[in-house]
């Protein structure tokens, strides 16, 4: 829809640059640039009416500065409007193949007939086959990610911390609010980390800056394990009293300690190492301060959520209580079947987004499953134009995107790019 509405622009550009050369008057060019643009719907128009940023305020001034005025006769009139017919018959041929294309891939049966031939779980599925232990223990004993994946946690949470620290810059003034017992600088923002899964990997990168945190997931056994998390005190398991599988606790403290001995450095200095102090028992203590920072203080609620509700917080949520950032990591892809459904659930997750708040997606391109124990699940093969082209279209101004080829092994997941998308600000009516 974008690159429709772009590709008209152009054309619509074209005709008035042309009319200008002829020597067209200008009230010719305005009464032609109105009628070509009355039928086209605006991007602005999704936005809020005012430009709230410096750089909506540029576009609105480069729109109304970059036609020029001249003098011009009218004998071409028959001309353009034979230009401004053409222009609406592509239009209409170029929307006709998105729509033929949509209907095609929207089949239930075509859909169905190729989820059931890659055998792979999705959906509620999530609820009976989606075993938490094993999907923490292949995925997240350190900051290094698994082998299988080569790159793909590295790369995330360097995106992450690179992030947060200059979100943190934008609050630290003077009289920013700061935790009682450390100093560091908080951030007012509300957060909510949508499909969280039953982890907290990318929550060591915010450093203890956020105060209200909200976690959500699709998935009951992630749902209850988050919930568990956050009541039950920190527990140190040895060989000799070690939980059953299903009551185990992952051991966040030494994934949160790994993380901080890669990702900061600058923790660690020269006068602490050189009283003998180890570096690895620095991270665990400044693990284990960030852990109980977020159990007891900065998450506040653990919710069910559903990316493809159009309230995807329940029925009962309130649309007026939006957070001022929202992140999702390898969640979204995997909840949809089709390319017109990731959009869709885009714009769902976009109605939990703040006017002017932003959105941060951590996503894999181009993976169809990935392996949680015996069990493979679906994930929908995007890519970046597709990411790029969703988050435009429902509001936001500016999205940036870091991307990693980093083909996987095939042997947990088959993804061939990484994909780190900030999305800000988003206004919308």
């Amino acid at each position: 829809m974008i690159a429709q509405r772009r590709s008209l622009r152009r054309r619509t550009d074209s005709l008035l640059h042309c009319s200008v050369r002829k020597g067209w008057s200008l009230f010719a060019c305005v009464l032609i640039g109105l009628v070509l643009h009355a039928g086209m719907p605006s991007y602005r128009c999704a936005v809020h009416a005012e430009p709230h940023s410096p750089r909506g305020e540029a576009e609105a001034e480069a729109d109304v500065h970059d036609t020029p005025a001249h003098d011009c006769s009218t004998e071409q009139l028959a001309d353009d409007q034979l230009d401004a017919g053409q222009v609406a018959v592509n239009q209409e041929s170029e929307q006709q193949q998105p729509q033929e294309e949509a209907a095609a891939e929207e089949d239930p049966e075509a859909v169905a007939a190729r989820i059931a031939a890659a055998d792979v779980r999705l959906g509620a599925d999530y609820h009976k086959h989606f075993n938490v232990p094993s999907y923490l223990s292949a995925y997240y004993k350190s900051a290094e990610g698994s082998v299988e994946e080569g790159n793909l946690l590295d790369f995330f949470l360097r995106q992450y911390y690179r992030f947060f620290d200059e979100y943190a810059d934008l609050f630290s003034l003077p009289n920013a609010p700061k935790d009682p017992d450390t100093g560091v600088s908080t951030l007012p923002n509300t957060w909510l980390d949508f499909g969280s899964g039953p982890s907290l990997w990318h929550l060591v990168a915010a450093r203890s800056r956020f105060d209200h945190i909200t976690l959500c997931d699709y998935a009951q056994p992630n749902v209850n394990y988050l919930r568990r998390w956050k009541s039950a005190p920190p527990v140190s398991h040895t060989a000799e009293t070690a939980p059953s599988q299903e009551t185990r606790e992952h051991d966040w403290e030494s994934f949160f300690a790994s993380a901080i001995l890669r990702h900061e450095p600058e923790l660690f200095t020269v006068s602490e190492t050189s009283d003998g102090q180890d570096p690895t028992e620095l991270a665990h203590r400044e693990a284990r301060r960030r852990l109980q920072h977020l159990r007891t203080k900065a998450v506040r609620e653990v919710l069910h959520c559903d990316v493809h509700q159009p309230k995807p917080l329940g029925p009962e949520w309130d649309r007026n209580r939006r957070f001022e950032l929202v992140t999702s990591n390898l969640c979204v892809e995997a909840a949809c079947r089709t390319r017109t459904e990731y959009r869709r659930a885009l714009k769902n997750l976009a109605s939990l987004v703040q006017n002017g708040g932003t959105l941060v997606l951590a996503a894999v391109a181009g993976e169809s499953f990935y392996r949680v124990g015996e069990h493979r699940f679906h994930c929908l093969e995007i890519d970046e134009a597709l990411v790029r082209d969703a988050l435009e279209d429902v509001g936001f101004q500016r999205v940036h995107v870091e991307r990693l080829p980093a083909p996987s092994s095939g042997a947990t997941s088959d993804f061939e790019e990484l994909l780190f998308v900030v999305a800000s600000p988003l206004w919308i009516a």
